[in-house]
């Protein structure tokens, strides 16, 4: 398979289970819409932007671990990465069922305070693989804080 396709195919390894996961927000659009917020809440159309784009982060530093690194020599800390990267994403889609089908947003705020640190994790062992797919990591760190505390008091406020 050519780089072009492995690209694809990594973008969409991240983008499609991210896909699935945000229908659940979306048909659940009306209980965010529903809930007492704090002021800095975004509007509904935010987070159908800042996923996908942060999804496709994702699946470059996807792509990166698994096809464009491999040759290198560090061959343990590329597969530490790699497996780190896939926890944590797998922790991150299963967030949104846990708010948004299961209301249950204590469970949640638990639930992505532990993908905080399995992200941050991840992001340390990547950044010893790879420096440049750390970078790419950043936005994706700082979004989780913020959807944290956005999480935090969705949990107190309702």
């Amino acid at each position: 398979m050519k780089k072009a396709g492995k690209l694809i195919l990594s973008v969409l390894i991240t983008e499609v289970p991210g896909f699935l996961s945000g229908a659940a927000a979306i048909s659940a659009e009306g209980l965010y819409e529903s809930l007492a917020l704090p002021a800095f809440a975004p509007p509904p159309a935010v987070f159908r932007v800042v996923w996908p784009a942060l999804y496709l982060l994702m699946g470059i530093v996807l792509y990166r671990l698994r096809f464009l690194l491999p040759e290198r020599e560090d061959s343990e800390a590329l597969s530490e990465a790699n497996n780190f990267f896939m926890v944590q994403l797998a922790i991150s889609y299963l967030w949104t069922p846990i708010f948004f089908i299961l209301n249950n947003f204590w469970a949640a705020f638990f639930w992505i305070v532990l993908l905080f640190f399995t992200a941050v994790v991840s992001f340390l062992k990547t950044k010893k693989a790879d420096k440049i797919s750390s970078c790419l990591y950043v936005p994706y760190l700082l979004w989780i804080i913020f959807a944290a505390v956005l999480n935090f008091s969705a949990a107190v406020m309702n």
